[in-house]
């Protein structure tokens, strides 16, 4: 299953302003400054998916926190419109961002989608599409995350973004 939610980009420390669901079938997200309340969203079961209309060079970035059934952080994914690199960062997990294995499409208008796997032996896996490619595939572990604690965050069950 999969969920649609609009996402408006703002440059870093900037703001997002929203408007009410359209009648495409997306549902608007309004977002001031960095911190906004957490919504209820199954990430585990449920992918999510955010629409952008942002160009390489226009440094804009989606930031998506993730938050388990108490609020805590539970990971997060963001994704970064650079000069020249689409980049992206996994929150708990890499200390910095990293450039996407793949290219990504040319197009300005993309769809992203975010879905997270956790088995029942802990494995954790994010995946991310744009525009039905797979651009991301990465099990989480020791060697492909940076942050020793990856696992405390990473391995709470998802509630909220």
């Amino acid at each position: 299953m999969s969920v649609m939610i609009l996402f408006v980009l703002w440059l870093v420390m900037g703001n997002i302003t929203a408007q009410e669901s359209s009648d495409d079938g997306w549902t608007a997200v309004t977002v001031r400054g960095i911190t906004s309340e957490p919504i209820p969203f199954p990430l585990e079961s449920t992918s999510l998916e955010i629409r952008t209309d942002s160009r390489l060079g226009s440094y804009s970035a989606v930031w998506v926190y993730f938050y388990d059934t108490s609020e805590r952080p539970s990971g997060g994914v963001a994704i970064l419109f650079l000069s020249t690199k689409y980049q992206y960062w996994l929150y708990y997990c890499s200390s910095s961002r990293i450039d996407f294995p793949v290219t990504l499409p040319s197009t300005t208008d993309k769809i992203w989608r975010i879905t997270l796997t956790v088995t029942p032996s802990s494995d954790v896996r994010v995946i991310i599409h744009c525009n039905n490619e797979e651009v991301l595939n990465v099990l989480l572990s020791d060697t492909s995350c940076d942050d020793g604690r990856w696992g405390d965050y990473w391995n709470r069950e998802t509630a909220y973004i």
